[in-house]
């Protein structure tokens, strides 16, 4: 049976000055059952007879039939398809891949072809015991012998089980033992198919030939049939199936791992350019989330990790509320008691002198829970545990581990110990420094959790502050006479009272004072003495002083009509701990609006958020446009070496049989795979930095699932365009110019 026939073919090479001729008007017919040797001297043309009769190369005059079918209107993908079920190849420099085993570079063939995945080791273990492989199965092909080689490779030509088997030199490069031991094997296997052999050595093919073709200077010179061959028919092969994604899959892992060099260098350096990349992408969706935010003014120490819940019946948080917020992946803990954390005011972190004398007032901004923190977190000591221990940033100079502060209100600013003490949130030990600039106090989970109060509650700190306001501001009128009062001590250990009109006072003096201090004004009833001094100032003022005791009565009277100010009803409102600004966001979307009321003071949108944010996504895309352009001409710059150096490996794959659409979804998952672990590992180092180190200044933390969903699309990109690349390359040449590009 006819299996190719050539009618006056040739085939040309051009270079950039002038153009040779590999093969003039070439005319033959290949039967099937053929063992053909095709001979002649370097540069007769028999090599560019093989490559254009196995589709390796394309021809430019004359017409090829393949089992009658003309091929001149081919394309490189016709004669992949011709290729892949028809001929088998065995090369003199054995075109075997290197990285990959026997039994692998077997199972190549097998996989390509499509055939059952459950039988192709069962088969590729069969043709490899039938060439004498058995105890190599497992062995790098770099690192056998030239004819364990060959060998492997007739294992795999044997795999595809093709009509046809072309040799190029099987035995040029092995001692004679092993060429005639290869010659026997491709005896065995002409049977029922259709062998061609180019070789120089003809004595060794000679047993076996039963037609022999002489070349010269790109023409048949001779073409002599040496013995009868036996009629063989083929019988019509099941056209391959391509590889399901599974197959592709675990195709490409192998690849990726075939070279551990090749893939930890790509690795390093994808890891380097990715976690670049995410690091400065993370900052820019760091500064959109936070940009044009603003501070509570009524809860200005609540920083960015706590939000604030309340119910809206007004009735303090339930179990299964706390439950319920709990079960939110962005929440730490919920504080029932949020009032704790005392939302309303910053701290003075109060220091001492032998315990007496003031040293030192250092305002904190913030508060929060030790809760949220690590022990590898801390420069110093450790987690706060007592009710009394508490955790500070390194904010200001002097703070020391051991060190007992008092803590107050920043409304209260006196350096008289007795006052501090007395409007004082209490004294604490610091036991644990953290190394950062966030202003921030944390209390200890015993302090946090103390018991839900049911009585009204004193805020001294505030108390003191009033009282401060009134003494300042205070009016008397006496008999629709003002008397001003100076906070002045004088000799008769009283106030400063200056008067436009002596007569109005007696002693002793029952009288109705009104009082007007800040807003407020109220008459106050007293009988009480009032003590002046004779004497006239600069011939304008009468001037004398009025008690202490006085002065304080009408102050305590007044404070008794404001302490709705100082003193206030237990607050129901609880904090709850987040990781950062977007844990925090999500929450406020995820609870209950009909339930729940949520604050989060960190974070009030400013009057010009939407047109900062605006002009910053802006920056942001040209930011990350420049440096992902920037780091793909990296990248694709070293990968294109890489890719350069596996031309001849995708060329192999190319002359078992690959599928074009198969290669180059091979290629793209490979590289597609390479960039997902090196995202992958690139966030788990930067989550591990910001989990174990501290002061990291990383922002990763802020990105959430959308982000993380935008980044994966970007470096899927960033490995498909990488892909395409490579493939746009490759598969626009034929095996033949592929495998001379791509060199050894």
């Amino acid at each position: 049976m006819e299996a190719l026939r050539l009618e006056r073919v040739s085939k040309y090479y051009q270079s950039e000055n002038n153009v040779s001729v590999g093969m003039k008007h070439i005319s033959l017919t290949f039967h099937m059952g053929e063992f053909i040797a095709v001979t002649g001297e370097s540069g007769s043309g028999k090599s560019t007879l093989l490559n254009v009769l196995s589709g390796l190369d394309k021809y430019e005059e004359g017409e090829m039939f393949i089992f009658s079918e003309e091929t001149s209107h081919y394309q490189i993908k016709d004669f992949e398809t011709y290729r892949r079920e028809n001929v088998g190849f065995v090369f003199q420099n054995y075109n075997i891949i290197d990285s990959y085993t026997v039994l692998q570079n077997v199972m190549l063939a097998l996989e390509l072809q499509g055939f059952p995945s459950k039988a192709r080791k069962a088969r590729a273990l069969k043709l490899i015991d039938q060439v004498g492989l058995t105890k190599q199965k497992n062995q790098k092909s770099s690192k056998l012998s030239g004819g364990q080689k060959q060998r492997a490779v007739i294992a795999r030509a044997l795999a595809k089980d093709t009509p046809i088997i072309v040799c190029d030199e099987p035995t040029g490069n092995l001692d004679q033992t092993s060429a005639e031991q290869i010659m026997s094997l491709l005896n065995d296997i002409s049977k029922d198919k259709l062998v061609i052999v180019v070789t120089h050595e003809f004595d060794q093919v000679a047993p076996y030939a039963t037609r022999r073709i002489k070349m010269s200077d790109g023409e048949v010179v001779e073409d002599i049939q040496l013995k009868a061959h036996q009629e063989v028919s083929v019988t019509k092969q099941d056209k391959s199936k391509k590889l399901n994604i599974f197959d592709l899959l675990k195709f490409s892992m192998r690849n990726l791992f075939a070279q551990p060099k090749r893939f930890f260098f790509m690795l390093f350096l994808m890891l380097i350019a990715i976690s670049v990349f995410t690091i400065v992408y993370s900052n820019q969706i760091y500064g959109l989330r936070t940009t044009g935010l603003e501070q509570s003014g009524t809860y200005p120490s609540v920083p960015s990790s706590r939000v604030l819940v309340e119910r809206r019946d007004g009735n303090p948080l339930t179990n299964e509320d706390i439950n319920i917020i709990e079960s939110f992946r962005d929440v730490n803990k919920v504080y029932a008691y949020g009032a704790l954390f005392h939302n309303d005011t910053s701290f003075n972190l109060v220091t001492f002198y032998n315990n007496d004398e003031v040293m030192d007032m250092m305002n904190y901004r913030f508060n929060d829970s030790a809760h949220m923190l690590t022990s590898n977190m801390l420069s110093e000591g450790r987690l706060p545990i007592a009710m009394d221990e508490i955790v500070v940033s390194n904010y200001w100079w002097g703070i020391d581990i051991d060190q007992t502060v008092l803590l107050t209100s920043d409304r209260i600013w006196d350096w008289d110990k007795n006052a501090l003490e007395e409007a004082g949130i209490g004294y604490f030990k610091i036991v644990g420094i953290i190394d950062n600039d966030l202003q921030t106090i944390y209390f200890s989970d015993a302090y946090l959790s103390q018991s839900y109060p049911t009585e009204p509650s004193l805020d001294q700190s505030l108390k003191l502050q009033v009282k401060q306001s009134l003494e300042n501001s205070l009016q008397i009128t006496i008999n629709n006479q003002e008397v001003f009062i100076y906070d002045a001590r004088t000799e008769y250990n009283g106030y400063d009272v200056y008067l436009d009109n002596e007569d109005i006072f007696e002693t002793p003096l029952s009288l109705e004072v009104e009082v007007q201090a800040d807003s407020l004004t109220q008459t106050v009833t007293m009988n009480k003495t009032l003590v002046f001094a004779n004497g006239i100032l600069e011939n304008e003022f009468n001037y004398g002083s009025i008690s202490t005791s006085v002065f304080d009565e009408i102050i305590q009277t007044l404070l008794l009509e404001v302490e709705e100010e100082y003193v206030s009803l237990p607050s129901a409102i609880a904090s709850v701990s987040v990781e950062n600004q977007l844990a925090g966001t999500r929450l406020i979307e995820s609870l209950d609006a009909q339930v729940y009321k949520v604050y989060y003071p960190a974070n009030i949108p400013g009057f010009l958020q939407e047109f900062l944010v605006f002009i910053l996504a802006i920056v942001a895309v040209i930011i990350l446009l420049i440096l992902g352009l920037f780091l793909y001409a990296v990248i694709h710059a070293v990968t294109k070496n890489m890719m350069n150096a596996r031309k001849k490996d995708f060329s192999i794959f190319r002359s078992v049989g690959a599928h074009e659409s198969t290669l180059s979804m091979l290629v793209i998952i490979e590289q597609i795979l390479l960039s997902m672990i090196g995202l992958i590992l690139s966030i788990l180092i930067l989550n591990a930095i910001v989990m174990f180190v501290p002061d990291h200044g990383l922002t990763i933390e802020y990105m959430g699932v959308s982000d993380y969903i935008i980044l994966v699309l970007a470096i899927t990109l960033l490995g498909l365009w990488l892909g395409l690349r490579f493939n746009k390359k490759v598969f626009h040449q034929t095996v033949i110019q592929s495998l001379t590009s791509g060199g050894e």
